[in-house]
């Protein structure tokens, strides 16, 4: 009678851990940029605002700022001792055609300006201003901003805008609903344009409402020169 076999009872395999990486989505492949921003380097800039420019962000009628890019050799900026850029006869100037430069101190936390490091330097944003890792998308903080701004006006930082440029604002807005017509009734990416301009309308008007007054048209008299 042949002997049984003796049959080997295995031990259970240990499970064998396994190096894992974090990835994100949409990021940047190469690992040295993987949690930059997807932002180009920019200068760092000063806010500048004028009593004839706005525009309506997140359902508020604000001032369109224009950026000042402190960057030697732009608008008659120079370098100074360690480099720094040298503005303040560029703000004259634009003082001079009506502008306001706001210094960075007015802005939150004691400076409107921030950075962040990205491939090649730093791009340069304001405070309301929010960006993402691996991708070039830049959230903004419209609600902030306005409040912020506002502020500046209550306050008596900055002149109060000219009514005749937000009166200009709403009859091209006006203009603007009236051009797309009975495009509107069908197609509907026409319609939520329509749907967005009359709530920037309603925002211009509100603004134009808090000031109390309307532009008013001067008489003019007939010239002749021979």
């Amino acid at each position: 009678m042949p002997r049984a076999k003796k049959t080997r009872r295995r031990r259970p395999l240990k499970p064998q851990g396994c190096k894992t990486e974090v990835v994100q989505i949409g990021a940047d492949p190469e690992s040295a940029a993987r949690l930059s921003p997807r932002l180009e380097p920019s200068p760092p800039f000063l806010l500048a605002y004028h009593p004839a420019r706005w525009t309506v962000m997140g359902g508020r009628c604000v001032p369109a700022l224009a950026r000042l890019a402190l960057m030697a050799g732009v608008d008659g900026i120079t370098r100074g001792a360690g480099g720094r850029p040298m503005w303040r006869e560029t703000a004259a100037r634009w003082r001079e055609r009506g502008w306001t430069v706001i210094p960075h101190s007015a802005g939150p936390d004691g400076s409107y300006l921030r950075r962040v490091g990205v491939r090649g330097g730093y791009a340069h944003l304001t405070a309301w201003e929010v960006a993402h890792s691996g991708t070039s998308y830049v959230d903004t903080d419209t609600q902030g901003y306005a409040d912020w701004i506002d502020g500046m006006f209550s306050g008596g930082t900055l002149p109060p805008p000219q009514v005749w440029a937000l009166e200009a604002l709403r009859d091209r807005t006006q203009r603007s609903m009236m051009a797309l017509g009975d495009k509107a009734l069908t197609i509907p990416s026409m319609q939520a344009r329509v749907t967005r301009q009359s709530t920037d309308l309603k925002a211009i008007e509100a603004r134009i409402a808090e000031l109390g007054v309307i532009a008013v048209a001067v008489d003019s008299d007939a010239v002749v020169i021979d």
